[in-house]
């Protein structure tokens, strides 16, 4: 959702919702990062996606 609103370039609500997730689950996924379908994260807490990460083919 965060991702989808980031490429709308919506200013505030896609960190917004990046910081609510973040607080709930201890991981912390850039909106701007690309992340094809399909992908897990297992245990994530301490995990951080930056605003450049590609993960998966693109």
């Amino acid at each position: 959702m965060g991702h989808a609103l980031h490429l709308l370039e919506v200013p505030l609500l896609p960190r917004v919702i990046t910081e609510y997730a973040h607080a709930r689950t201890g991981v912390d996924i850039h909106p701007a990062a690309e992340i094809a379908p399909y992908f897990c994260i297992d245990h994530g807490t301490g995990i951080v996606i930056g605003e450049t990460t590609v993960i998966g083919p693109m």
